[in-house]
């Protein structure tokens, strides 16, 4: 096929980031590792191109097949289209509707020390737990998420499932006052400014997820040590007994080594208002991450241009438009990790240094 692509420069992007517009819904899907998704693979699709964080080594894992893997189509629901997701149960249970006030897999597995300590004089089950070594390239790491559950609402006070971000063993997922993430720290009572009520028994479930509660995007801010080797541990499970699920869904390829730590969504008195402003300098790397890497693949097109490859370029050039018509930048960003995504597909398939 002759070469049909031209350079596209979306710099109006950059100006209009928070217009807010809406976009249309999507069905959630998930993939476990009963699929084929391997820890590898987890790890490496929080980490972006340009992200600032390399040396991914160590990786480890606990749980079991339907506990962990992929899931997409969130971000008229959650604000970002997909990524990581890690369960207490099965990670299916957060496909929509929401039918079922309490859906659950008992898988059978031991707790975690770490999130004992958070929830002390609580001992957790079910754990399931994803660890690895990463070196960052400077002070600071950030990682996007939200955090939900079948506990909502009904069992606040009695069954506290944590999640925990660890760094160095010091776990970063926790609110401005100190309080980590978990049923009891966030629900219609605690910190409800950042939840969202999904409970089919007091709610007409307004939102197109299994999960009877959950969070607005929650962001992870650690300190780490730049150059050197760091680890890191993602570990979500139930509390008191093994019962009802939870989750954590972590947005692909938002894991990024930073200069100075943003200010957090859950640092700001309005959530609506922190989710624009921490999204911003998220997605303006990754708009100069997919512009570097377009310009590169121009450089290695071929003049007779593979038709699967073009396709991946239409499909690349079409993630970018979107990026800039729909201009808020929670979902502008969903749609650069898309084309970033399909660009490093292109240059791997041309043979092409871009990577």
């Amino acid at each position: 096929m002759k070469r049909e692509v031209s350079i596209f420069i979306i710099s109006i992007f950059m100006l209009s980031l928070f217009v807010i517009t809406p976009v249309s819904a999507a069905t959630i899907t998930t993939q476990d590792m009963g699929d084929g998704v391997t820890p590898t693979a987890m790890v490496n699709s929080l980490v972006g191109i340009g992200s600032g964080v390399t040396g991914i080594a160590n990786i480890s894992y606990i749980g079991i097949d339907s506990s962990a893997g992929f899931f997409s189509g969130g971000v008229s629901i959650f604000g970002f289209d997909g990524g990581l997701v890690l369960s207490s149960g099965n990670i299916a249970h957060i496909i929509g509707p929401n039918i079922d006030d309490d859906a659950t897999q008992e898988n059978g597995l031991p707790g975690d020390a770490d999130l004992n300590t958070i929830i002390a004089p609580e001992v957790s089950y079910d754990a399931t737990v994803l660890e690895f070594d990463f070196i960052p390239e400077h002070p600071y790491v950030v990682l996007r998420y939200v955090f939900g559950s079948e506990e909502y609402n009904e069992y606040v006070g009695e069954y506290n499932d944590p999640f925990g971000f660890f760094v160095n063993d010091v776990n970063y997922a926790v609110f401005s006052n100190g309080l980590p993430v978990s049923i009891n720290n966030i629900n219609l009572y605690v910190n409800s400014q950042y939840y969202r009520n999904n409970d089919p028994s007091d709610t007409n479930t307004p939102y197109d997820t299994g999960m009877d509660g959950f969070s607005y995007i929650l962001n992870a801010v650690a300190p780490v040590n730049p150059g050197l080797v760091n680890h890191m541990k993602l570990a979500i499970a139930d509390a008191s007994d093994d019962a009802l699920d939870t989750f954590v869904l972590i947005e692909a390829m938002s894991f990024i080594s930073v200069e100075d730590p943003p200010l957090r969504p859950q640092d700001y008195p309005q959530n609506n208002v922190s989710i624009l402003a921490i999204t911003k300098p998220l997605a303006l790397a990754q708009y100069n991450t997919a512009n570097e890497l377009w310009t590169c693949i121009v450089t290695c097109l071929p003049e007779e241009i593979p038709e699967d490859v073009q396709e991946m370029i239409d499909e690349a050039q079409a993630h970018m438009a979107n990026a800039t018509s729909l201009s808020n930048p929670i979902y502008s960003n969903g749609e650069l990790v898309k084309a970033i995504k399909l660009m490093k597909n292109i240059s791997e398939a041309l043979g092409c240094e871009c990577i």
